[in-house]
């Protein structure tokens, strides 16, 4: 997700009965959460689903929800 998220909203965008898993192991490297938390803020959010290793999950959990700019 942290580099893919314009695939991941075009694959949302085809159709409002989509879902999207979105999944980390514990060797994934995430230097930039910018696209996560815009994702996570966006207009599909009700419609992902974060399955994170716990590294990760601790990590977002002190970033801020949404980005203003």
């Amino acid at each position: 997700a942290a580099y893919s998220s314009k695939q991941i909203e075009f694959v949302l965008g085809i159709r409002y009965t989509i879902s999207i898993l979105i999944w980390s192991d514990e060797m994934d490297l995430i230097n930039d959460w910018f696209e996560i938390i815009n994702l996570r803020s966006g207009v599909y959010s009700k419609r992902l689903v974060f399955d994170l290793h716990a590294k990760h999950r601790n990590a977002l959990k002190m970033l801020p929800y949404s980005i203003i700019m």
